[in-house]
């Protein structure tokens, strides 16, 4: 039974180091496009050439934004390309838009049609983990988990499969859980494209609140 158990503890330890590893990968690679970009779009050419789409444009943006917020791709790439072609209002009304549309696919693909598959997708222990906070605090604990050092689609999926999530409970801490991480993206993107300071350390500031809120309650839950 000892050896079982220390296999599956070894598999799961595996699981969520290959994990960790793709998460950064994909954030490496998001950033190198992310630079490429604003890299090629130095005089404005292809912010041009996608707002020339019009309506189409933001349409087809929304819907990626859906799609990629659907992958462990992180959305602030994205993001950030939105705010330098929309501007900052627009661009993080379309990118709001598009992540919440990507979470309520999510929650429906999860519990009606791909539900083993998530299941095989995410660690034992970190399924636990989000169903104790949600179990104990209902849908504020939902809120939580989301605040934990787990990114945010393994979050999503994992609470779509669990039944004690209810749909509306679920839609809202999506959409309020993104808010502080864009608006610390736009924060840096003002400081980056402006030369101010100010705005980059605001940003800065954000993103470092909201890991060490997340350290927080991850140190708590294991205490």
């Amino acid at each position: 039974m000892r050896t079982k158990n220390a296999q599956v503890q070894h598999l799961q330890w595996k699981q969520k180091i290959t994990q960790s590893w793709i998460m950064y990968a994909l954030a490496g690679m998001t950033f190198l496009a992310v630079a490429i970009f604003f890299y090629l779009d130095e005089r404005g050419e292809m912010t041009a050439m996608i707002r020339s789409y019009g309506l189409m444009g933001v349409i087809i943006a929304v819907f990626l934004m859906g799609a990629i917020c659907m992958t462990p791709i992180p959305s602030e790439g994205l993001l950030l390309i939105f705010l330098k072609v929309y501007g900052v209002l627009y661009g993080l009304l379309f990118a709001w838009i598009g992540s919440t549309l990507g979470a309520i696919s999510i929650f429906f693909l999860a519990r009606f049609v791909i539900q083993p598959v998530v299941i095989s997708m995410i660690t034992e222990e970190r399924l636990q983990q989000i169903d104790h906070f949600i179990r104990k605090r209902g849908t504020s604990g939902l809120l939580i988990a989301r605040l934990l050092p787990i990114p945010a689609v393994l979050v999503n999926y994992a609470a779509g499969i669990l039944p004690a999530v209810r749909f509306s409970g679920y839609l809202w801490t999506a959409v309020v859980s993104l808010l502080p991480y864009y608006m610390g993206t736009v924060f840096l993107f003002l400081g980056i494209m402006s030369g101010l300071d100010h705005w980059l350390l605001i940003g800065g500031v954000i993103i470092l609140l909201l890991i060490g809120t997340s350290y927080f309650f991850n140190q708590k839950e294991k205490s």
